[in-house]
């Protein structure tokens, strides 16, 4: 674990894990990452970073899974701009920042 990952990226990561989980359960989700780029390209945002997603998301599952895993710098600048909301409920997602408030 990168030891400079403060609550918010150690949060970041675990909601990524869930999303890595739930992408190899199914993989049509990945086309929502497909979906919120072309919404907020269309909506103007061009940051470089989509460009970077979209070549990370034409290598297959399992790169986009080690890449939402990873505990790098580089997996973390990645997980900062993630492409995927919509993937988890509030639910879900009210669940994992719930645990990582209470350590």
């Amino acid at each position: 674990m990168n030891p400079t990952y403060n609550q918010g990226d150690l949060q970041s990561l675990a909601l990524a894990k869930v999303i890595a989980a739930k992408l190899r359960g199914d993989p049509s989700l990945i086309q929502i990452a497909f979906n919120n780029i072309e919404r907020w390209k269309a909506q103007g945002n061009e940051a470089p970073v989509y460009k970077e997603w979209l070549g990370i998301l034409g290598n297959g599952m399992e790169v986009v899974c080690a890449v939402l895993e990873a505990e790098t710098d580089e997996g973390q600048r990645l997980r900062s701009s993630s492409p995927f909301p919509g993937v988890l409920s509030e639910e879900e997602r009210m669940s994992i920042w719930k645990t990582h408030h209470e350590r």
